[in-house]
């Protein structure tokens, strides 16, 4: 079973599975461009690329790495900066970022990193198709304050339903 699990790992088609993740996307009209794709032994790396909703730049990305593995699944964002030219959103960083899946739980992905204004933690409820977001921060921009409500001192709650 280890050695499946090994040889799994290191000869997963890493590349094939972004550019099937990439057209699964593109049907939500999110499209990644302009990107740098290289592939290890173990995890796919995609640096500077452009993140595109609905053909509106959203924002820039310095470094992706994605782990697929049978028992654990992580996507890790690294510099995420939303497009300066979008008023409507303060600027923010999103600093590292980790996404991690595991079909031993095959109901949430947990959500959980650093961003300029604070520490991040949440989760996707892929059963309820419902996301929820906190965000550790002792001040919040005025932008944001209509779309996070407190939950207490430093805490504010982002939820989403899809």
């Amino acid at each position: 079973m280890l050695l499946f699990v090994l040889f799994f790992i290191l000869f997963m088609p890493k590349t094939r599975l972004y550019y099937g993740l990439e057209k699964a996307l593109y049907s939500s009209q999110i499209i990644l461009s302009d990107e740098k794709i290289h592939e290890t032994s173990i995890s796919l790396h995609i640096d500077d690329g452009k993140l595109f909703f609905k053909d509106i730049e959203v924002g820039e990305f310095k470094h992706i790495a994605i782990y697929p593995d049978i028992f654990v699944n992580l996507l890790k964002i690294n510099h995420f900066q939303k497009n300066k030219e979008i008023s409507l959103l303060p600027d923010i960083v999103l600093d590292n970022i980790t996404f991690f899946y595991t079909p031993f739980y095959p109901i949430k992905a947990w959500i959980k990193g650093e961003s300029s204004l604070g520490h991040i933690r949440g989760y996707i409820d892929l059963r309820q198709r419902r996301v929820q977001i906190d965000l550790f921060a002792s001040k919040l921009p005025g932008q944001l304050q209509s779309l996070m409500k407190k939950i207490k001192e430093d805490q504010y709650r982002y939820e989403y339903n899809y």
